[in-house]
């Protein structure tokens, strides 16, 4: 995907957690943290996994880890590209 946008990578990434935990898809929002939202530690492994599947770019989970926000992981994603 050539023309990467942080609202693809952020829509995408919200609606992996709702497909991971009980949270409605609009409590997440772009400056939602994966802390706040008590994503485990497997799940941001695979939810990075998805990111890189999709978006064809690599993604360290330990970088989603460090963002504060989901626009903060898209940011990063979009500048490792």
């Amino acid at each position: 995907m050539n023309n990467l946008k942080e609202n693809d990578i952020i829509e995408f990434v919200r609606l992996k957690i709702v497909e991971r935990t009980d949270i409605d898809i609009d409590d997440i929002t772009e400056e939602s943290s994966l802390e706040e939202i008590g994503l485990g530690s497997l799940d941001v492994v695979l939810i990075s996994g998805e990111i890189e599947d999709e978006f064809k770019v690599e993604v360290d989970p330990m970088m989603m880890f460090e963002s504060k926000t989901l626009k903060e992981v898209a940011s990063r994603v979009i500048a490792s590209k």
